[in-house]
């Protein structure tokens, strides 16, 4: 049941109407009537993804025992994460500074004024071996907070100065080129060079983390940072994490070698990884990353796409696990005629089916006959067909997820040439960004009718990404009017006065959200700083490129404090310190295609109708003269009018020399 007459944001708070606890939705009048209460608040944070929220939800909050207790002693308020992350940063880190490692669900017992004073992950309705249930922590946190107001204000003064700690005005210092190649080394030290990813489990596919050591390889060409990197992506195309039968990557695997996938599928993850790929395959083709290019590309548009274009966050994970894990006799019950028994184990011998639950393949493995990969894409047609997988669409609309697909999709539509494709991206975000009249109402999500919270810092941030890959992609200057007005907003409402970017326009109870780099996702001031700096490139307007420096700048002295998060912050000092733009214009061969093949991450295809405007003079010219110009840091190569030797420069752009007489050099 809803305790208030807020409409639901998500599919999730929608789902907690079925629950028997009285929940209150986060808002800013929700908070204001916590605080008047004389008992503590519940705060459950959560997302519809998540099947460990999910099942505590089940487990405990539709017990009328347990949901007697909670309104009895306690304000219960719930929190979908992926429509106010930026009240699931502040309270993750009031978690942590109460022993906790974090994550989803997340039950946080606070203060009337909203600060935690205990917290917990998933727990059982009741207790087992050792292990308190919820039931006990109810009544022993109620008692607490009547006879221990001590204890209770002491955890909850804790947690909120180690929140403000974190989120604190951060420590300035100029950033120093150098330290990329410096601290390769470090993440090279923790990667997995047996199963790819970075050690340890469980395992996600951190492309931020691998993006820096793919970019540091370009840099200085050491063998073993990309031998790193392919190995992953080749273990995360051939493996578990992969959905052989309907396309799209699993959120994360539970152990090293990508054998166990969590079951969810994001939308955010998969558009990283097609981004990832369609860089990988530019430069070191293979077979296997163009067909895992293909099937998620149409895995985005196609699983997720709704019928107004816009972009579904997700598969959730089912409930019934059957859905992905299959054996033969599965298969065989759940698909007939024409295929017969010999075709089926053929099927699971070349997927490694019967070896494990999950459909994996090998890189050892023989390569199936092309008459046997028809028949092996028939098979997981037929079963795709058969699975209940549109029930586990999670329709809710994430802003900043959606435009960082558009981003894959126009990468994915350039390099395999596909028109429809690049349509798809263009009516994705059209769909989410209209005619932009009204920047103000951007939504962070959006679930059917109904909108989420305003845009944070990086939903305008990856928008305006977009926009300029569009505008790219498509050769259209109107998307560059979109970034320009994305980033004036940008500049106008998330400015802070230490030069770096609020997270969000609101504030909670644990105070500001101001991201040291860019928290738990690549968006956040690394994404920021990278579109300023490529809507200053694109339009010459000085402003952008300066407000960019000044957030490197007020970053700069955090680097080493959040390592995680550095992938992407690193990326974004790179493309502000060694910017690199591609102009070009039709010549003897595919001179675009190239370009969007093979260029390093972070440059600029330019096409001919955008070169006038661009701040690089040598890049105005390139419009004349067929082929491709490779501008890095306003000094311009030479016209590169045969493919080989455009390739080439492309693969070697950030390993050359720059002369003294403005030119470039290998």
């Amino acid at each position: 049941m809803i305790a208030d007459n807020t409409a639901a944001e998500s599919p999730f708070l929608a789902e907690r109407a079925e629950d028997d606890v009285a929940w209150h939705f986060w808002s800013d009048k929700t908070v204001a009537v916590a605080k008047t209460q004389a008992k503590p608040l519940l705060l459950f944070i959560g997302y519809q993804g998540c099947p460990w929220t999910r099942k505590m939800a089940d487990a405990c909050f539709r017990r009328a025992d347990i949901a007697g207790v909670i309104a009895e002693d306690f304000f219960p308020i719930v929190v979908d994460a992926q429509v106010h992350p930026d009240v699931d940063q502040a309270y993750q880190a009031g978690a942590q500074a109460l022993g906790l490692e974090g994550g989803w669900p997340l039950l946080a017992f606070c203060t009337p004024g909203g600060l935690p004073f205990w917290g917990a992950t998933y727990m059982a309705p009741q207790g087992k071996d050792s292990q308190p249930g919820l039931s006990d922590i109810l009544s022993h946190l109620s008692a607490a907070f009547r006879d221990s107001q001590h204890d209770v204000t002491g955890n909850a003064e804790l947690a909120k100065a180690h929140v403000a700690d974190r989120f604190a005005q951060p420590a300035a210092g100029p950033f120093d080129p150098e330290v990329l190649d410096q601290i390769a080394p470090t993440f090279m030290a923790r990667m997995d060079l047996e199963h790819g990813g970075i050690t340890g489990a469980p395992k996600f596919p951190n492309t931020p983390y691998f993006e820096r050591l793919w970019r540091a390889y370009l840099r200085t060409g050491k063998a073993d940072y990309a031998a790193a990197v392919q190995l992953t992506y080749t273990k995360l195309c051939n493996g578990a994490l992969y959905d052989h039968i309907g396309g799209g990557f699993f959120r994360y695997s539970l152990d090293g070698p990508w054998t166990q996938p969590d079951l969810e599928k994001t939308l955010y993850d998969n558009a990283l990884i097609l981004k990832a790929l369609c860089h990988l395959h530019g430069n070191v083709p293979q077979p296997l990353y163009a067909a895992r290019i293909r099937n998620t590309a149409d895995f985005i548009a196609n699983d997720l796409g709704m019928e107004d274009h816009r972009l579904a966050a997700g598969l959730a994970a089912p409930d019934d696990p059957s859905v992905y894990h299959l054996d033969q006799d599965a298969i065989q019950r759940r698909i007939a005629a024409p295929f017969t028994q010999e075709n089926i184990a053929a099927f699971c011998r070349a997927y490694g089916i019967g070896a494990g639950p999950i459909p994996t393949r090998q890189e050892s493995e023989e390569t199936p006959s092309p008459k046997e990969a028809l028949l092996f894409e028939a098979i997981a047609l037929e079963l795709r067909s058969k699975r209940p997988t549109a029930d586990l669409r999670n329709e809710l609309i994430v802003t900043s997820w959606s435009m960082h697909a558009v981003i894959g999709l126009s990468h994915a539509a350039k390099l395999l040439q596909d028109p429809h494709l690049l349509e798809k991206a263009e009516r994705s975000f059209q769909a989410m960004i209209g005619r932009l009249e009204d920047i103000d109402a951007l939504p962070r999500t959006r679930w059917g009718e109904k909108s989420g919270p305003a845009a944070g810092l990086d939903d305008i941030a990856a928008s305006g990404l977009a926009a300029i890959t569009l505008a790219c992609a498509l050769d259209k200057s109107g998307y560059l009017v979109i970034a320009q007005a994305l980033g004036d907003h940008l500049l106008d409402r998330f400015s802070h006065s230490s030069g770096a970017f609020c997270f969000s326009q609101t504030d909670t109870p644990l105070g500001p959200i101001l991201p040291v780099m860019d928290q738990p996702v690549p968006s956040g001031n690394a994404v920021a700083i990278r579109f300023l700096s490529q809507l200053s490139r694109m339009t010459s307007a000085p402003r952008y490129s300066d407000a960019a420096l000044k957030a490197l700048t007020a970053l700069g002295g955090e680097i080493h404090n959040n390592f995680m998060g550095l992938g992407s912050f690193l990326a974004a000092g790179e493309d502000v310190d060694d910017p690199i733009d591609i102009g070009w214009s039709p010549a003897d061969f595919d001179a675009e295609t190239i370009a969007w093949a093979v260029a390093p991450p972070g440059a600029l295809i330019i096409p001919p109708a955008l070169q006038e405007g661009h701040s690089a003079a040598p890049i105005r010219g390139a419009s004349s003269t067929a082929g491709l110009v490779l501008c890095r840091n306003d000094i311009e190569s030479t016209a590169l009018t045969q493919r080989d030797a455009a390739i080439d420069a492309l693969r070697n752009a950030k390993r050359v020399a720059k002369d003294d007489g403005g030119g470039m050099v290998a």
